[in-house]
C-alpha cells in the first residue's frame, strides 16, 4: 500500500539530514513491504538537534510550504573564540578576551529584531557560480556572499554565564535565517567574538516537540508514527470548491470563480469533505492547480 502523511524526527546530533533521511526510508520500506518517497522540509547541519519533519509520499508536494515556514531555535553562543564555520566544528581564526554582561546584551537584542540584514556564512549550501559555498570556503579560495533580507520575530536571552562565557538565546525566524550567522552579529554587536557551540531547532511551522520521534527506533514504531497529511495544514490558506469546480481542477481545467479575499502565492484547494485536490493560485480571475495530488 501507498503511504502519504509526516513523520517528524528529533535529529540526533552528528547525524546528517539524508542520512536519517536513509533510516527511515529502509525502515518504513521494511514495515511496507515496498520503496517509500520520501523528503525533507529543510536540512540541519551534522552538529545540530531538534526537528526535521520528513514527508511521506504525496506530502512530499506540500515539502515547500514548510521550507517556507518560521522556525525556530535555540541556541548556545560560546564567547571568546571566532570559527570559520561560526560554529564547534570550525577551525579558530580570530579570540578576544571580552564577554559582555547580561544587561549589556539584554540593550542589543532589539536591533536585532524585525526584518534585517544578514550575510550568509561561507560555509553554505548556498550557490557561487553553480559551486556550493562550503567547497570554496575548503579550498581557501576567496569569494563574497550578498547580504539579504530576513526577519527575526523573537530573540530572547535565556540565560547568560559570564564564568563559562556562554548565552543562550531563542529565536523565532523566517526562512533564509543563519543562526551560526546571527550569533556571530550578535557577539560583534557587543565588541567581542563568539561562535555557537550548540544549536536545536525546536519548531517548523506546525511541528514542534511534541511530535517527534527518534530515528533509532522500531520499523513498527516508526510507523505508527506517522502524522495524517492534513494534520499541519489548519493554518495555511485554502478554498473549499464544489463537486464540480473539484473535477475541472483535477483534470487540469482553470476556474472561473470570485474571491473575497484572496491569498497571496500558492495555497490549497480541497473538496467540500475535506480532501486534498491541489496546491492552487488565483491569477486574472482564475484558480490555476500549480501540483496536483493522487488519492
Amino acid at each position: 500500500m501507498s503511504l502519504s502523511g509526516w513523520i517528524v524526527i528529533d535529529k540526533p546530533l552528528d547525524l546528517t539530514s539524508s542520512h536519517v533521511v536513509g533510516i527511515i526510508k529502509k525502515k518504513l520500506s521494511r514495515v511496507l513491504g515496498q520503496k517509500v518517497k520520501i523528503g525533507h522540509t529543510g536540512t540541519l547541519d551534522p552538529f545540530a538537534t531538534g526537528i526535521l519533519p520528513l514527508a511521506l509520499g504525496e506530502a512530499t508536494k506540500l515539502s515547500q510550504l514548510f521550507l517556507d515556514a518560521d522556525k525556530s531555535y535555540e541556541f548556545v553562543l560560546k564567547w571568546g573564540q571566532q570559527t570559520d564555520t561560526a560554529d564547534i566544528t570550525g577551525q579558530v581564526i580570530a579570540e578576544s578576551e571580552t564577554v559582555p554582561t547580561h544587561e549589556e546584551i539584554i540593550k542589543i537584542i532589539p536591533r536585532f529584531l524585525g526584518e534585517i540584514r544578514q550575510t550568509p556564512p561561507k560555509f553554505s549550501a548556498l550557490k557561487v557560480g553553480g559551486v556550493r559555498a562550503y567547497e570554496y570556503a575548503r579550498q581557501g579560495i576567496d569569494f563574497e556572499l550578498k547580504s539579504r533580507l530576513i526577519t527575526i520575530k523573537e530573540l530572547v536571552l535565556l540565560n547568560h554565564s559570564l564564568h563559562d562565557k556562554m548565552s543562550c538565546f531563542k529565536v523565532t525566524c523566517s526562512k533564509g535565517t543563519y543562526i551560526r550567522t546571527l550569533g556571530e552579529d550578535i557577539a560583534h554587536a557587543l565588541n567581542g567574538l563568539g561562535h555557537l557551540s550548540q544549536l536545536r531547532r525546536t519548531k517548523v511551522g506546525f511541528f514542534s516537540d511534541q511530535h517527534t520521534i527518534f530515528p533509532d527506533i522500531t520499523e513498527e514504531m516508526v510507523y505508527k508514527a506517522v502524522l495524517d497529511i492534513s494534520s499541519p495544514l489548519d493554518d495555511i490558506p485554502a478554498v473549499i470548491l464544489d463537486d464540480y469546480q473539484a473535477n475541472a481542477l483535477k483534470n487540469g481545467q482553470s476556474i472561473q470563480m470570485q474571491l473575497l479575499e484572496v491569498p497571496k502565492g500558492i495555497f490549497l484547494a480541497y473538496t467540500k469533505d475535506k480532501k486534498i485536490i491541489a496546491l492552487v493560485c488565483f491569477e486574472d480571475g482564475k484558480l490555476l492547480s500549480k501540483r496536483g495530488f493522487n488519492f
